[in-house]
């Protein structure tokens, strides 16, 4: 088994975009509640473990059903601004810690989630650790990506090539990570598409941790590509980015 290895600054790299990524990233849509319910007997007394929550955009989903969530954060400014937005929340909980280190207590939460901080990871060592966490070993990893086909899509995913600092062209968890990561696991899928304005796509590239930021090398360069690949693709103002939620729900 090959050893697994993430980026040394997986947990710095966001620092400076938690306001970009809070407003900009896509949310999820509320069928996974209904696929952990059926799969998984979920309900608004489940107790969350929401893994490299970020900025709180999975955990606002399942805060909003009721559950209480311990969002689990490393990044300072990420951490921040979910207790921002989610405080008003009686059910939501900031925590400081990553996946390989939760420092939650034994047993003491019903359901494990990562949504689009999967691939930060160590697996093996994120597996024993939120498996000491839950009651149960239920787990689910949630990604947004987007569609491989499509004008817009295409364009994007070329741009982003082009301009991207340590990029990968691997959408999602990744399959290695997943068999690490799970015991077994079963994949659900919702459609997600996504009309965006020109601010609206470019403030969901600016998201990403690997684009120039203002005032760095070629983001000039970049606001003009990207200015570029909307005005080919819009209707009325705005462009589609074709979308599909990807459900990745098993046993640690």
């Amino acid at each position: 088994m090959s050893e697994w290895k993430v980026a040394s600054d997986a947990k710095s790299r966001f620092t400076g975009r938690a306001g970009a990524y809070a407003k900009y990233r896509p949310p999820y849509p509320r069928g996974i509640l209904e696929i952990l319910a059926r799969e998984a007997s979920f309900g608004s007394g489940s107790v969350v473990a929401d893994i490299g929550s970020g900025t709180g955009i999975l955990s606002s989903l399942f805060l909003e059903n009721g559950n209480t969530v311990y969002c689990v954060e490393p990044n300072a400014d990420m951490r921040s601004a979910a207790e921002e937005a989610l405080s008003s929340f009686s059910g939501f909980r900031s925590v400081a810690g990553s996946a390989e280190e939760t420092t939650l207590p034994d047993k003491s939460v019903d359901m494990v989630t990562a949504g689009q901080s999967f691939h930060w990871f160590n697996p093996s060592t994120a597996s024993l650790e939120l498996r000491r966490i839950s009651r149960n070993g239920k787990a689910a990893v949630i990604y947004n990506t987007r569609d491989r086909t499509g004008g817009l899509n295409t364009d994007y995913r070329e741009l982003v090539s082009r301009f991207g600092r340590n990029f990968s062209p691997v959408m999602g968890p990744g399959d290695e990570g997943l068999r690490l990561f799970f015991s077994s696991y079963r994949r659900f899928t919702l459609p997600n598409n996504r009309w965006l304005t020109l601010d609206g796509l470019r403030g969901r590239l600016l998201s990403a941790s690997y684009m120039p930021a203002e005032g760095e090398h070629a983001y000039g360069e970049l606001m003009e590509a990207i200015s570029d690949v909307f005005e080919r693709h819009q209707k009325d103002g705005k462009v589609l980015m074709e979308m599909t939620t990807e459900i990745y729900l098993g046993s640690l």
